[in-house]
């Protein structure tokens, strides 16, 4: 339960602050229109950049963000991961562990049949 917490609190933390601002900024406000902030946009992929350089360490350790088993910790980063990988792929591809953490994320088949609809 610890290493749960755990990985919640990073994921709380240290990625859905700047990836959903991300979206927010080139999906979201777009809609409502908002033009986006460019200069807040560089601010959060930028973060997001550094907040992942813990993210690969952890990942370097073992293939979950609470160990070597799925929770559902990792999953809650794939929406907003997919959104934000569309406008800052560099940030993703400069990760290799969170890279390849994230392709296997979304290429589950529950992922893929729940983005078929």
């Amino acid at each position: 339960v610890a290493l749960f917490e755990q990985a919640a609190s990073i994921e709380q933390a240290n990625f859905d602050p700047y990836a959903s601002g991300i979206a927010y900024e080139k999906v979201f406000n777009p809609m409502k229109g908002i033009p986006t902030d460019e200069k807040r946009l560089q601010y959060l992929i930028d973060t997001l950049s550094a907040k992942l350089d813990g993210y690969e360490r952890i990942l370097s350790k073992q293939k979950y963000l609470a160990g070597d088993e799925l929770t559902i910790v990792d999953l809650w980063h794939i929406p907003y991961a997919e959104m934000s990988e569309k406008f800052a792929p560099q940030v993703y591809e400069a990760h290799p562990k969170v890279n390849a953490w994230y392709k296997a994320l979304k290429e589950r088949p529950s992922w893929i049949k729940a983005n078929e609809a």
